[in-house]
């Protein structure tokens, strides 16, 4: 039992020093918006670039950890879009949101930093394949889905390109492309260059977690419905199950790829939801989504991580 709180202690109380520097407006809005940005767009593409210039390509794409993690997604999401649209009758934007909200977990602020204090840098192949798959494929098909959601049912080139754009210069899938492609050729980064990544990257736990504490802090009430439910449902116990039952019935994995693609599915939905379901009409929705699934986190990764251990 000492093990177990001495690894997630750590984390719970960065988290709940975030959530009261926002309930006692230590930490604004505004600042925490900027913090998450630092995040997203600075300190974990540090990271990417110095862990995966060090790392073997074939890691990446040779693991049965990939397939088994698109695999989770392709369910999951499919069974949820279903349940949207037929059974609890949502637009086709809601249902969009609802399975959004199972496609990409929080892996960037939540899942990686877990994951790296449990594991090591051993995760590291393991969570760029999560990200490419998030990247190249949910958040482009969901963003295809959105748009047949609004006044046009035909999609034009104009459109995808402009789908094409945001993948491309997204921060996370930039660093994950730079590092694979130094890895690729062989580029020996310059060990000033190296430092001063390891010197933003180490900034990545610490600041991810008091980020997450802090957007609860500022978030409103969620409000539960059973189009949230259902999403929540499916990111905090479908994916896991199904994790588990690749891992033991289906899938060759080794033990640190057995842990990753537990935590890495067992994450609450990504943070950014409802700024990309906002323009459908999907604000509301995404935001309860990611708020109640990440409150609920704080349990179901904590009995997680209590199992692994």
């Amino acid at each position: 039992m000492n093990a177990v709180f001495s690894t997630i202690g750590p984390l719970l109380l960065v988290s709940l020093a975030g959530f009261a520097a926002a309930r006692s407006r230590v930490m604004t809005l505004e600042q925490t918006l900027g913090l998450g940005r630092f995040i997203v767009t600075i300190a974990l593409p540090a990271v990417l670039v110095s862990s995966l210039a060090q790392l073997n390509p074939a890691r990446v794409l040779e693991s049965a950890f990939l397939p088994s993690y698109l695999f989770i997604g392709a369910v999951c999401g499919s069974a949820v879009f279903f349940i949207g649209r037929r059974l609890l009758r949502q637009d086709r934007a809601a249902a969009t949101t609802m399975t959004l909200g199972v496609w990409v977990p929080n892996n960037i602020i939540i899942g990686y930093p877990l994951a790296l204090q449990l594991l090591g840098d051993p995760i590291v192949p393991m969570f760029v394949s999560a990200i490419l798959v998030e990247n190249v494929l949910w958040i482009p098909l969901a963003l295809v889905l959105f748009e047949r959601s609004g006044h046009t049912e035909r999609l034009g080139i104009k459109t995808l390109v402009q789908i094409g754009r945001r993948v491309i210069s997204n921060p996370i899938v930039l660093a994950a492309t730079s590092g694979l492609v130094l890895a690729g050729t062989g580029v020996v980064l310059p060990d000033v260059l190296l430092q001063s990544l390891n010197l933003l990257g180490g900034a990545v736990t610490g600041a991810a977690l008091f980020y997450v504490g802090a957007t609860l802090g500022h978030a409103p009430p969620s409000r539960l419905s059973s189009a949230v439910a259902c999403s929540v449902g499916a990111r905090l116990l479908l994916a896991p199950l199904l994790s588990l039952v690749l891992i033991h019935v289906v899938t060759p994995l080794n033990p640190i790829e057995q842990a990753a693609l537990l935590l890495f599915t067992a994450t609450p939905s990504f943070s950014i939801l409802p700024a990309m379901a906002a323009p459908y009409g999907g604000r509301d929705l995404g935001a309860s989504i990611q708020v109640l699934g990440t409150a609920l986190s704080a349990v179901t990764l904590t009995g997680l991580v209590i199992w692994l251990l």
